[in-house]
């Protein structure tokens, strides 16, 4: 129960910093300083430079086809239908052979190959229904990987049954036309090239880094525990009375908390056990094994770089869109990234919680101007927003494992908070209606539009572009387009 109320404590606090301009805001109303945005800037405009003297690089759209069918089935019917497919029935034969199937039509199918958690290939065909929740992706590993990997049309399937046969089920899809690979053309493909300059994945924590599902080691340090105890002790830290209102309690601790650094500052100053316990935990503690509040003296006594350096070392379990602790853990390490100008760290960092902190506090530093992302923060640095937001959001084919892509989810939003938001846009339309490009990242830019759209505040230049929107759309093949007419939000379900 302690644990779990300082948890809590944890997290009220860290919230209340962040808004209140101790922790991430600053006086420019932004997560980072002026004087380290200056110091990224000259990175990124390095990268514009470099980025105009190279060469176009040569991306592929992923295998698609369409038209796709979907068919799944339960029990002794499911063990006949896989037989009747090895022996070659067509779609319209098991149709009409089994008439009572449940069967989506009319749908999208994308064939992905990619090493899986074990580092063996795995291949994945994503079957989705346009603007509807019915999507779907079956996976084919080790046998079933060798038999489709060079299958471009015709069936196929997974099927499952128990060890006892009391229980079988298959589901199946049939692509009637065949997977292709389309080039992306040159305007498209220095999008993705553009995206893969600025931003790479997996750059945030080490490859051995520790995970945990909550702030706290399972067994932290003898001599980090010492060093907080202490800490804590000598600057007052309040516990909570028996039989005391918690609210007052919770007072209690906020005010401590918004004077803690003044406190600790003079007590680094002037107590020598209090640095003698800060080193002996910081030359003890393993990496991987340190929390938030011992991290946070190292970043205050110590340097950017070494807490930087303990936070990637371990990884707190959770989307960042879903949990505040991982969200905070994040944020703070791409604050240390940009202040130790660490790039790649930084980039990755930042646009895993660009669009994480919802309702933030962050303003121009008149409290009047609420934002919901932190987009504001690239476009300070010069970095081309649409051309960056459609990089990362156009899939491509046998992408490198650093290959950044952004949520199809999120990209909408961020677009609605960028400067350039309405040119982004009718570049979102254009694409819709561009036969040139393939219709898989036709069909993604459609969920980023309607996104975008979903979130702007004019009603009326809502409806104008939704009429515009339902026009573009309508140039997908027949059978794509239906689900998105006069939808206002829908969900992407795969990347």
């Amino acid at each position: 129960m302690k644990k779990i109320c300082a948890l809590l404590l944890l997290l009220i606090g860290q919230t209340a910093l962040a808004q209140s301009g101790t922790v991430g805001h600053n006086p420019n109303g932004l997560l980072y300083t002026d004087a380290v945005l200056s110091k990224l800037k000259h990175i990124a405009d390095s990268l514009h430079v470099q980025f105009q003297h190279m060469p176009t690089a040569v991306y592929n759209s992923v295998p698609q086809a369409y038209y796709a069918h979907h068919i799944s089935a339960n029990q002794k019917e499911a063990l006949n239908i896989k037989q009747d497919i090895d022996a070659g029935l067509d779609y319209n034969q098991i149709m009409k052979k089994y008439p009572g199937l449940y069967v989506l039509d009319s749908l999208h199918a994308i064939c992905d190959t990619y090493l899986n958690y074990e580092q063996e290939q795995e291949l994945s065909l994503s079957i989705h229904a346009q603007g509807r929740s019915s999507n779907l992706t079956m996976r084919f590993e080790k046998e079933a990987y060798n038999r489709y990997k060079n299958v471009t049309n015709g069936w196929f399937y997974n099927y499952n049954t128990r060890e006892n046969n009391t229980s079988e089920s298959i589901f199946a899809c049939y692509i009637t036309n065949f997977l292709t690979i389309i080039p992306l053309k040159k305007e498209y493909a220095r999008l993705v090239q553009y995206s893969e300059l600025f931003v790479s994945d997996d750059n945030v924590f080490y490859d051995d880094a520790k995970n945990y599902d909550i702030e706290f080691p399972d067994a932290p340090g003898a001599e980090m525990t010492a060093f907080l105890d202490y800490a804590n002790a000598k600057l007052g830290e309040p516990y909570e009375e028996k039989d005391e209102d918690y609210a007052q309690y919770y007072n209690k601790w906020c005010e401590w908390q918004s004077n803690k650094w003044v406190q600790a500052d003079r007590l680094y100053a002037t107590d020598w056990k209090f640095k003698k316990l800060l080193a002996e935990a910081y030359t003890n503690t393993p990496k991987g094994t340190t929390n938030t509040d011992f991290e946070d003296y190292l970043w205050r006594y110590y340097s950017e770089a070494i807490a930087l350096d303990c936070k990637r070392s371990r990884r707190i379990v959770g989307t960042t869109r879903v949990s505040l602790l991982s969200r905070l853990h994040m944020r703070n390490i791409a604050v240390l990234a940009a202040e130790t100008t660490q790039w790649d760290v930084f980039m990755c960092a930042h646009l895993t919680i660009v669009d994480t902190d919802f309702e933030d506090a962050a303003t121009t530093g008149t409290g009047e101007v609420r934002r919901h992302t932190y987009i504001k923060e690239l476009e300070k640095l010069g970095i081309n927003i649409g051309d960056l937001l459609i990089g990362i959001s156009l899939k491509i084919d046998n992408a490198p494992e650093s290959h950044y892509y952004g949520d199809i989810n999120d990209t909408g939003k961020l677009i609605y908070e960028a400067k350039d938001r309405d040119k982004i846009a009718a570049r979102l339309l254009a694409m819709i209606q561009d036969t040139d490009l393939d219709v898989h990242n036709r069909i993604r830019m459609c969920y980023v539009y309607q996104k975008y759209n979903y979130y702007l505040k004019d009603v009326a230049k809502r409806n104008e572009n939704k009429a515009q929107f339902n026009l573009a759309v309508s140039t997908l093949p027949e059978g794509l387009y239906e689900g998105f007419i006069n939808k206002e939000n829908p969900r992407y379900s795969k990347n």
